[in-house]
């Protein structure tokens, strides 16, 4: 007569799988954050690649002639006032566009910059629900060259913009005079206007948009060109990024960044320029508050990202470079100004050393 034995299975135990599920922990834990640091690693380069490309297509544009200014009029008509007709669906004529939209055709978008610039296309229609203006669905699209992948989907659209041009100095009325007298713009006059801050001394991207007056309209020759960077190409900031930029169609701070009339105390403001009336502040600084700032305004239009310790930064010489954060206010104004020199900056003698912005 046979005898069957049980034969004995073998196992986990209780601890044995504990210690298996810790084991486990640690090399997750261990591992993770070198690939999350590789990830952004990609995304930090996706990031420069389109900079790169934005200012490619900028120094296309420019030419022998001048750069694009931060807004600028499209689908021209001389004898037509801005923004012509004011009913709606209007705007079909003279429309003011800034910068992404004048670079279109130069980062292969040419059929979206035909529509701009087609003086039967409004640019406002009415809202179906409201009746209130709103822009035209068919001059706005998703462009992926002006996102970055390290941007946080809450500040994306289907039409935002994560990168920003130097606009240069930005006017506030409480500036001292005659510095003040350029916050309105108006007709040109003798003394110092929008335009005389807006030389292409103080930032790549101007304002070119014509002042209507009793006589026509009185068009800017602004804009410096490329020879006219006396503070070499290299050394003069064209786009960098910001965490709350707006919409790539919307002329304004939403794709812009500015510096303001201050200084701090290692560059006092040269003999004969007036004293600045307001403080250099956190969230004016690269990267201040950036975990509080959510709107933009002049004080933080300024360069921000996602990035640990600093933005992406192209220069008009096409060298794409990593600003460390909170350089000093000085460093970064001269970085956005053509011409140092001749620039409002207060402090505006100043010469960039070597380790002012990098690490």
């Amino acid at each position: 007569m046979r005898r069957f034995h049980a034969r004995s299975v073998a196992g986990f135990t209780l601890v044995e799988l504990l210690v298996v599920i810790a084991i486990i922990g640690i090399l997750v834990s261990l591992t993770l954050p070198a690939v999350m640091a590789a990830i952004e690693a990609a995304r930090r380069r996706t990031c420069a690649n389109r900079l790169k490309q934005l200012a490619v297509g900028t120094v296309s544009l420019a030419g022998g002639k001048h750069f694009p200014g931060w807004q600028e009029v499209v689908a021209r008509r001389s004898d037509q006032p801005l923004e012509f007709p004011s009913t709606l669906p209007g705007a079909s004529i003279n429309k003011i566009a800034p910068w992404p939209v004048v670079l279109l055709p130069h980062i292969d978008q040419g059929p979206m910059a035909d529509r701009w610039d087609d003086q039967s296309v409004p640019k406002y229609v009415p809202d179906p629900l409201t009746g209130l203006p709103m822009l035209n669905a068919d001059l706005v699209m998703s462009i992926e060259l002006f996102e970055c992948p390290s941007r946080p989907s809450k500040y994306r659209s289907g039409s935002s913009i994560a990168y920003v041009a130097s606009r240069g100095y930005y006017p506030l009325a409480g500036d001292p005079a005659p510095l003040n007298a350029a916050v309105s713009k108006g007709p040109a006059t003798a003394g110092y206007d929008c335009w005389d801050n807006q030389q292409g001394h103080n930032g790549v991207f101007v304002d070119r948009v014509p002042i209507p007056n009793t006589s026509g309209m009185v068009n800017p020759d602004n804009s410096p060109k490329v020879t006219e960077i006396k503070d070499g190409r290299t050394n003069t900031l064209l786009y960098t990024e910001n965490l709350v930029a707006g919409d790539w169609w919307q002329p304004g701070l939403d794709n812009a960044f500015v510096w303001l009339y201050a200084t701090e105390a290692a560059c006092p403001p040269e003999p004969g320029k007036p004293i600045p009336t307001i403080s250099v502040s956190d969230e004016m600084r690269v990267n201040g508050l950036r975990k509080q700032v959510i709107a933009l305004n002049p004080r933080t239009a300024r360069p921000s990202s996602q990035h640990p310790g600093g933005v992406n930064a192209v220069f008009a010489g096409g060298n794409v470079s990593f600003i460390r954060d909170g350089i000093d206010y000085h460093v970064y104004q001269q970085l956005m100004t053509p011409n140092g020199k001749k620039s409002e900056m207060p402090c505006s003698s100043y010469l960039l050393r070597e380790g002012d912005y990098q690490y």
